[in-house]
């Protein structure tokens, strides 16, 4: 052996290969199925409970995926079939849109903008009862979901109509 350079062998009796062996392909299998557990950051339905609660449907699949339940204090996500509890990470904006700013929970980090200005419309109520219940109704909105390393942004219309 060159000099300075170490060598390490370690004998095991074969039936002490064979489990480790099984041992690291377990190991390898629980690690695989755990990196695959997480929900993928697709939008996915999130009950709303029992109050008229607002709410952001995303563009494309046509699900309420964010809302509040009418909390004061929790705010919730579905994505790839699970429903996340969020926090909000600021104060809220002093704009209409209840839901604008940053949440985090769960290991999930989302992020909601208003696209549009203006209040939109609720079909039952007037401009003035929307004006004076501080309601925005229909707005379209950017959400932008990111989970470790993994970021979506989702296109979704808020609504706080009853």
């Amino acid at each position: 052996m060159p000099k300075g350079k170490m060598s390490l062998s370690i004998c095991l009796p074969h039936s002490d290969v064979h489990k480790m062996i099984r041992f690291v392909l377990l190991l390898a299998a629980v690690l695989s199925i755990h990196a695959k557990a997480a929900a993928p950051l697709q939008p996915s339905d999130v009950a709303r409970g029992d109050c008229v609660a607002a709410r952001i449907t995303a563009a494309k699949q046509g699900i309420a995926f964010f809302t509040d339940r009418c909390s004061a204090s929790d705010y919730f996500i579905g994505l790839g079939g699970v429903t996340h509890t969020l926090q909000r990470v600021r104060p809220a904006p002093k704009g209409r849109v209840a839901f604008e700013g940053r949440y985090e929970g769960d290991g999930v980090q989302v992020e909601i903008a208003v696209l549009e200005k203006g209040v939109g419309q609720c079909e039952v109520l007037t401009q003035s009862e929307m004006d004076s219940l501080n309601l925005a109704g229909e707005r379209k909105v950017a959400v932008r979901v990111s989970r470790g390393a993994e970021t979506v942004r989702i296109l979704g219309t808020y609504d706080d109509c009853p």
